[in-house]
Parts: structure tokens; C-alpha cells; sequence
């Protein structure tokens, strides 16, 4: 199963080292890391601003060109 996790670096209530071990232990082969410099845990999109949403959009076409059999 395809993931994508997106953390801010200065997140407060999840620790990045936390969602780095989580990440780590996802059995996924088909995973990403997405570290927002700056960002807390509730302002990821403005902190990340246009290279955040290009991740997340890169990310879930790639998805639906695996789906579809495109790549």
C-alpha cells in the first residue's frame, strides 16, 4: 500500500525523530518522507506552500499511473 507522510519539523505534538521511527517501521516498499522545514503540527500547507502540494500531487500521480499501468 502507497504512503506518503508529510511531518513539520517543528512539529510539538509529534516529534519528527517519532514520525521518522514510525515511517521506518511502515512495511510499505512503496513510501515516502516528506519533511516540512519550519512547519508545527498544524500548519503544514502554508509552511510548505507550492513545493509541499507539488510533493503530494508528484506523489498521487505516480500512484494513478501505477494504477492505470502508464508507467
Amino acid at each position: 500500500q502507497p504512503v506518503l507522510m508529510t511531518h513539520g519539523s517543528d512539529d510539538e505534538r509529534i516529534s519528527i525523530t517519532y514520525g521518522k521511527r514510525n515511517y521506518n517501521k511502515l512495511a510499505s516498499t512503496d513510501k515516502q518522507f516528506y519533511e516540512v522545514h519550519g512547519a508545527n503540527h498544524n500548519n503544514l500547507s502554508a509552511a510548505g506552500g507550492k513545493p509541499y502540494f507539488d510533493t503530494i500531487l508528484t506523489f498521487l500521480k505516480r500512484q494513478w499511473k501505477i494504477k492505470n499501468n502508464i508507467l
